[in-house]
Parts: C-alpha cells; sequence; structure tokens
C-alpha cells in the first residue's frame, strides 16, 4: 500500500517529467503561475470578455497531475493520432497522470507544441 508521502513524491516525480514541456513558452507567455505545484500559462492575447487566452497549465492534485492545453479545446483536430493519451484525457483539453510513460511524455510534447504553432498560425499568439 502506498502512502500518503509516497503518493505525493510519485506526482511530484511525474510533475518533474512533464514540467519541461511548458517551460520553453514561460518566457512569451504570461506566467500566473510558475513554481513546484504547477504552471499556469496565458498568451497576450486578450478576448472579448477582456481575459487573456488560455494556453496551458500544469498542477499537482490530490491523486494525479493534469496538464490542460487548451489549444486542443479549439483546434480537436490536435488530437488526431494521439494514441494512448486519450485514456488520459477528462473533459475536452484535460490530461490525467499519476505516473511517468515515457511515450506519453513525447506525445504531450508534440501536441503542446502543434498547439502552440496553430495559435501562432491563428494570430492567437
Amino acid at each position: 500500500m502506498t502512502t500518503a508521502t509516497e503518493k505525493k513524491q510519485q506526482l511530484k516525480q511525474v510533475f518533474d517529467a512533464y514540467r519541461p514541456i511548458l517551460e520553453p513558452y514561460v518566457a512569451g507567455m504570461i506566467a500566473v503561475q510558475n513554481n513546484d505545484h504547477g504552471i499556469y500559462l496565458n498568451t497576450h492575447t486578450i478576448m472579448k470578455n477582456k481575459q487573456p487566452l488560455f494556453f496551458a497549465a500544469l498542477a499537482i492534485n490530490k491523486n494525479y497531475v493534469s496538464f490542460h492545453v487548451f489549444p486542443v479545446y479549439m483546434y480537436p483536430d490536435l488530437l488526431d493520432g494521439i494514441g494512448d493519451l486519450k485514456k488520459r484525457m477528462q473533459g475536452k483539453s484535460c490530461f490525467n497522470f499519476s505516473k511517468v510513460d515515457p511515450d506519453q511524455v513525447a506525445r504531450m510534447e508534440a501536441m503542446v507544441k502543434a498547439g502552440f504553432d496553430r495559435f501562432k498560425a491563428e494570430g492567437e499568439i
């Protein structure tokens, strides 16, 4: 049985594996949060509701690490060919992870880059 401390350590390892995916985008975005508990990035684009356009977030929760990738909500075709990441999806743009799978990390990295590139091509960034 996993203790609470072991679970926290495991989730921290998951967070640390996915964190480098968002780090290249921090400098060009508005970092609402960027610490050991999470990263939350908005673009500089202001929407009609006068709020910045959300890009992506990574956060440690009680039982999993959540990774939100908003471009896939706006452009669902970015989800084509994501393989077993579909099993990690909760909702339309959130993925939950409780352990590190290098293949899933690589797919998430490719998806975030494709989302960034799409936002840029569509003038969202």
